[in-house]
């Protein structure tokens, strides 16, 4: 549902079709339990549109997912720096 809401606010953003694209299969992976795949997409993300600070958390929260906490600072930091751009 978290996810979902998710997409929804994307929309109202000014974020690329690439990038919700990479939104959504990083969502669509995390449902999966494929928690690789779901780091990758939410990196394309981040990469296509680097202002948005939701691909950045969702990345951070997948790497916690994955126990990398030290990969999950910066991406993290970045969304809270986008956030407050914003």
């Amino acid at each position: 549902m978290i996810h979902g809401i998710l997409f929804f606010l994307l929309t109202l953003q000014d974020v690329s079709a690439e990038g919700a694209r990479h939104m959504q299969a990083g969502v669509d992976a995390h449902k999966q339990g494929r928690f690789d795949v779901a780091i990758a997409e939410f990196r394309k993300a981040t990469e296509t549109d680097p202002n948005l600070a939701d691909a950045f958390l969702d990345l951070g929260e997948e790497l916690m997912q994955t126990h990398d906490y030290a990969g999950a600072i910066a991406p993290l930091r970045r969304a809270l720096g986008a956030q407050s751009e914003s």
